[in-house]
């Protein structure tokens, strides 16, 4: 339960911003493989059973972008949060220390 507490707090004054990126990563993601494949319907010849396994490839070659949206928020809120205890430098670092 540690870690959901630690998450619930990060996110506490950034659960707009945290929500609408993750969720609209998660819907473009839903939305490209059925609608390529819906395309490619009107667009080809193609058999039907083909499309349907171009689609599934598309969705699952997008799959990782909504992992990507999610690590890119999680790891913003840390350096946000990580700063704002801290006096702010000129220079933003590359890095934070991890602390657990």
């Amino acid at each position: 339960m540690g870690g959901l507490r630690q998450s619930a707090e990060l996110v506490r004054d950034r659960w707009l911003r945290v929500a609408s990126l993750v969720g609209v990563g998660a819907a473009l993601v839903l939305v490209a493989g059925p609608l390529i494949g819906a395309l490619l319907i009107f667009v080809t010849d193609m058999p039907l059973p083909l499309l349907n396994v171009v689609a599934g490839v598309v969705y699952a070659l997008a799959m990782p972008f909504v992992a990507l949206v999610t690590a890119y928020v999680y790891f913003d809120a840390r350096v946000r949060e990580e700063l704002e205890t801290e006096q702010v430098p000129e220079v933003l670092p590359a890095e934070i220390e991890l602390s657990t």
